[in-house]
């Protein structure tokens, strides 16, 4: 095997792998949202039901209660979506502590999972924003120094690039391989290659093949006929012919 055939095949492996890889994980995501979604599961934090109750009398002038549910109703800027129409309905997340303060790029929905995806990492790029985040939920008393990320650093993500379009790469920023052509034959250290492959021969070499055969026979007839020949005559002059006398 050559090094180019051996790179090329080596490459392909290696996307076969990557695309495998992806395809299996985000079936199984897929999975889990569409399983949650249509089975109306119940978000744990009601985010994506609403509940009240109403009063009624029994019969004997007792007061009862039902308790009425109803689809969460998220608004945006443009519209209300409703989670009974859509798991995907969401809402810019505000946090509420005094004064409500938005988290750029991060949203509430239906299904934390959802929201999640929509979302993007952009107020981590920014040290006002997560300085602003951390008063807003009341961190300042936590001893830990929290630093914006590096948007100078090279990355095929951008910080408005939603979570679902990472993990659809696996949140992987580059994949590296190195394959080395000499290795691999130290390692596998063949004694002998063979191979075998099925042709069907053209018009012009079956001809040159039969012509090969009748100038072969020539040969070979010019070579023995005349001593066939010779010996035949030899054995007609060798012969006894019986005579009858008178």
């Amino acid at each position: 095997m050559s090094s180019e055939i051996f790179q090329t095949q080596t490459n392909e492996l290696i996307q076969i792998f990557i695309s495998s890889t992806i395809n299996s994980f985000t079936r199984s995501l897929n999975i889990i949202r569409e399983t949650t979604s249509n089975n109306g599961i119940i978000s744990g934090l009601l985010t994506n039901f609403d509940y009240h109750t109403e009063p009624y009398q029994t019969s004997d002038n007792t007061t009862m209660y039902n308790v009425i549910s109803n689809y969460h109703t998220f608004t945006n800027s443009t519209s209300n979506c409703s989670c009974g129409d859509s798991p995907s309905c969401t809402a810019p997340v505000y946090v509420n502590n005094g004064n409500s303060f938005l988290v750029s790029g991060m949203y509430a929905g239906c299904f934390m999972m959802e929201a999640l995806l929509q979302s993007n990492l952009i107020c981590f790029y920014n040290q006002s924003c997560i300085n602003g985040l951390r008063y807003a939920l009341n961190s300042s008393a936590i001893n830990i120094t929290t630093t914006a990320l590096n948007l100078t650093l090279p990355s095929q993500y951008q910080p408005n690039t939603t979570i679902n379009d990472i993990l659809s790469k696996l949140m992987v920023e580059q994949w590296i391989n190195t394959t080395s052509h000499r290795d691999y034959y130290d390692q596998c250290n063949p004694i002998q290659c063979q191979y075998s492959y099925v042709g069907k021969n053209n018009f012009i070499t079956v001809i040159t093949t039969i012509i090969g055969l009748v100038g072969g026979l020539n040969t070979i007839l010019t070579f023995i006929a005349p001593r066939i020949i010779k010996i035949y005559s030899k054995c007609q002059t060798n012969r006894v012919h019986p005579s009858t006398g008178e």
